[in-house]
């Protein structure tokens, strides 16, 4: 593939976190902004918090699954509320998981309270 000889046993990754804030992609694609996903699904091979093909994460779909039943009970009784800046820069951490640089810092807020 476009001549590139790679000696055997040569590790090749896909950096997925670079894969996903290109800007010919996503507008402004450093910016959290999930409801670029509310019109429509993103395609598969621009779009992979799970990874991908033969090493898509085993527990995917529980994990999403966990994290709707865990927002929804949040959010009967609470609001979130930002307590950091929007623009608060990405750190990677262990594995592929992006995070922010200084925590993801909310509030919940109680319904009664707001």
């Amino acid at each position: 593939m476009n001549d590139l000889l790679l000696p055997a046993g040569t590790l090749v990754l896909i950096y997925i976190n670079a894969l996903q804030k290109r800007a010919d992609l996503y507008s402004e694609p450093n910016t959290f902004n999930p409801e670029r996903f509310v019109a429509s699904r993103p395609d598969s091979r621009h779009w992979m918090p799970f990874g991908g093909g033969a090493h898509y994460c085993l527990g995917a779909q529980f994990a999403l699954f966990e994290s709707r039943v865990l927002l929804r009970t949040i959010l009967e009784e609470r609001t979130f509320a930002a307590s950091n800046s929007p623009d608060e820069p990405q750190q990677q951490h262990v594995g592929v998981t992006i995070l922010p640089g200084h925590g993801a810092m909310v509030t919940l807020l109680d319904h009664k309270a707001s």
